[in-house]
């Protein structure tokens, strides 16, 4: 919030001082005054700072300007971000507050950077891009997904699926084989986003991945595809060897309303030690009766398996429904004379 008029000027003074005083410690107390002024005389002495002998200053100067979303600041952060023979700090300083600005005055001088040699500048770039969100950037950022580089590979795939751009599909579904499990994840989530018939297939497959973290990915994607191939994939991950990918399905499974998910639930509830696993698996069992009927719940009292007459009473305990009073009362009886 800029400061009062009356009190501006003398400010404005004592700031001019300092951003003229020996040491760059004063230069950075004063940066930081001009933050709190950004009134447009604050805003060209920011800009004027991107010239100063030290780098600090400079970094220092282009963050606040960004912050202060300076659109008239973004020629002089372009030509900070663009000299390849600036000091890195001030580079992606630049480069993020353009992307905080929002400019897409940048936008090309931006792409032209992602070839640039240093990895972190590309993932800065990459990032800007995606706040800016040009659409002139998707190709070159498809053209990133084959950088050698694994974070840059994942933040652009990240970066691709925010655009939603259809374009991207085909070099997603290429992306889903990547040797770096980031980018095979990162993958999913962005044709998750973009809700394309051609990325069903590639999705579905996924559950094969040698990595929990994309098949983890894959179940919250296939569950928002409303096709009934889901199911089986589905199934086959509530059986995963990684305990999140069962629990997330299993989760889905009763959400989505099948009644092929009972018997892989009531497998579930076999094996899942865990309190809280195991109420997922009773929450879910529960909306699968609610939506296909009770009878298979009803059917989990008579299981000799002492885990699934739990599970199953549970289940049906939440479903508050009248015909499973007696059935619950006998079984409630049996476990009492068993005992």
């Amino acid at each position: 919030i800029p400061y009062q008029a009356t009190t501006q000027p003398s400010i404005i003074d004592t700031v001019i001082d300092q951003l003229h005083a020996p040491g760059y410690n004063q230069q950075l107390e004063a940066i930081g005054i001009l933050a709190a002024v950004g009134d447009t005389q604050a805003i060209e002495l920011l800009i004027e700072s991107l010239q100063d002998d030290h780098f600090r200053v400079r970094e220092s100067a282009a963050g606040v300007l960004g912050e202060l979303r300076a659109q008239q600041a973004v020629t002089a952060l372009i030509k900070r971000f663009q000299d390849e023979n600036e000091n890195k700090n001030v580079r992606v300083s630049a480069i993020s507050a353009v992307g905080q600005i929002g400019s897409n005055q940048a936008v090309e001088a931006l792409i032209e950077t992602l070839h640039d040699h240093d990895t972190w500048i590309r993932l800065q770039v990459v990032g800007a891009l995606g706040q800016i969100g040009d659409s002139r950037a998707v190709e070159p950022l498809i053209a990133l997904l084959k950088d050698q580089d694994n974070s840059v590979r994942w933040v652009t795939a990240r970066v691709l699926g925010d655009f939603r751009d259809k374009r991207a599909i085909p070099a997603l579904i290429e992306t889903l084989q990547d040797r770096d499990w980031n980018v095979r994840r990162e993958s999913v989530w962005a044709l998750r986003n973009l809700k394309d018939e051609q990325a069903v297939e590639p999705l579905l497959n996924v559950i094969r991945d040698k990595t929990w973290e994309p098949r983890m990915e894959a179940t919250r994607a296939i569950s928002e595809l409303g096709d009934e191939r889901v199911i089986e994939p589905l199934l086959v991950l509530s059986q995963d060897e990684h305990q999140g990918v069962r629990m997330s399905a299993a989760w889905i499974l009763g959400r989505l309303g099948d009644q092929r998910a009972f018997p892989a639930l009531i497998e579930l509830l076999k094996h899942e030690n865990d309190s809280h696993q195991r109420y997922v698996i009773k929450e879910s069992l529960s909306l699968l009766g609610a939506r296909v009927g009770i009878e298979p719940l009803l059917a989990t009292l008579t299981y000799d398996d002492e885990k699934v007459r739990e599970g199953g009473m549970t289940a049906l305990g939440l479903l508050r429904d009248k015909r499973a009073l007696e059935p619950l009362l006998r079984s409630l009886q049996d476990d009492m004379t068993l005992r």
